[in-house]
């Protein structure tokens, strides 16, 4: 299995798998009932395509979650799946973003109605040191862009970051 590429903003990005109802299925479980036994084969595949590549950054960044989502689910389906990965190549996940506003899942959102609800949610984590400056961006689905489109435009003010790169298990 390997990267398919695309860009989102000026930024390169790069997906494993294209968006099917097969897949999008198998992430709401995971997500909505946590059907977690799902994660190994799509981990498997994380580290199978990944392996040989994205191991020269200073941090991953995943996309955050709001705190109350977080309680509920009890995870972050984008830890689960990559975070082995980049433990394996001594690459920390810093959790630079922090989602301020609690949003409908937004699976159930139009385009419009994403970037209206999205707009002012996501903030930087004033608690993090930002002495990282070659970052990658990891969502599980890439959609519409919104979120991520989002969290670069926070990443990309900071001055101590010089290049990003995004990543997702899918994108449509």
């Amino acid at each position: 299995m390997s990267l398919s590429q695309s860009s989102i903003l000026d930024y390169p990005h790069s997906y494993l798998l294209p968006y099917t109802k097969t897949v999008e299925s198998l992430i709401q479980a995971i997500k909505f009932n946590n059907y977690k036994q799902a994660l190994n084969p799509l981990q498997a595949k994380i580290n199978k395509a990944l392996a040989g590549t994205h191991h020269n950054y200073d941090a991953w960044v995943p996309v955050p979650y709001h705190a109350i989502k977080y309680r509920q689910r009890g995870y972050n389906i984008i830890v689960l799946l990559f975070k082995h990965y980049f433990d394996s190549q001594n690459i920390p996940m810093i959790p630079m973003l922090k989602r301020i506003k609690q949003t409908k899942p937004l699976s159930q959102l139009s385009k419009s109605q994403r970037i209206k609800t999205l707009q002012g949610s996501i903030q930087l984590n004033t608690t993090i040191n930002l002495r990282y400056s070659n970052i990658l961006l990891v969502d599980d689905i890439v959609t519409t862009k919104t979120t991520m489109k989002e969290c670069l435009s926070i990443l990309k003010k900071q001055p101590s970051i010089k290049k990003i790169t995004c990543l997702s298990l899918i994108k449509a």
